[in-house]
């Protein structure tokens, strides 16, 4: 296959992690503050969404985006493997230099300050905002609906819907890595000194990825005392 082909089509996922990204974090925001609100409607994604129907929409809306991720990673993935020694340099620069904000490969810039390499972290932060308005809605909906359903079978419900969405995010921080670490493979055979400079990375990667996490982490934590 031409290497400008998979080079262009590269560029193309990374537009639509983009805009899947954008779109979530724009949605979090709507959710979390219609169910911060107490309203009896929220209004996302073109729809009128009623309360008590708001949890259910958000989680299936959180685990689509999640399963997208996860496929649009896993097809960069393999880009990767169609590009021949001599022009898998240029995919990841490719990559690297996506203007996207939370971009998670944007740490394969050359000499870049840390907040350049901040993408990873960014996005799982914003996978923990995500989960925060679930939060959110989830104790809105036992607060104002539980008494309609019998409490375990509801329980079970949700619980099992979170699960869902915590497997599926878990899985594209996983893909994630593993093309972390497929680039590094194939770089300690072509380009040692490339190779040297992204392991030199690693730890800082490790960190921000962490800082992401305790970030969401403690704002997940602030919900449920909030409420």
């Amino acid at each position: 296959m031409s290497a400008t082909i998979v080079l262009d089509s590269i560029g193309s996922h990374l537009d639509s992690l983009k805009t899947t990204i954008g779109w979530s974090l724009l949605v979090s925001v709507v959710f979390g503050q219609g169910g911060l609100a107490a309203e009896s409607h929220i209004s996302a994604l073109g729809m009128t969404i009623a309360m008590d129907h708001a949890f259910f929409v958000a989680v299936a809306f959180y685990t689509f985006v999640n399963l997208k991720v996860f496929i649009l990673l896993g097809r960069l993935h393999h880009l990767l493997r169609l590009l021949s020694d001599g022009c898998l340099g240029d995919g990841l620069r490719k990559m690297a230099l996506h203007p996207f904000v939370a971009n998670p490969f944007g740490y394969f810039v050359h000499g870049a300050p840390w907040p350049n390499s901040a993408g990873p972290g960014l996005l799982v932060a914003v996978w923990w905002l995500a989960n925060c308005s679930l939060l959110i809605l989830c104790e809105r909906f036992f607060k104002l609906y539980v008494g309609r359903y019998p409490p375990l079978a509801i329980r079970a419900a949700l619980g099992l819907l979170f699960l869902g969405f915590l497997a599926v995010g878990l899985l594209s921080l996983r893909e994630m890595f593993w093309i972390d670490r497929y680039v590094r493979s194939r770089l300690g055979v072509m380009d040692a000194t490339l190779r040297a400079e992204l392991d030199g990375k690693k730890r800082l990667l490790f960190v921000l990825t962490l800082g992401g996490i305790a970030v969401g982490g403690a704002g997940g934590l602030a919900v449920v005392v909030i409420l």
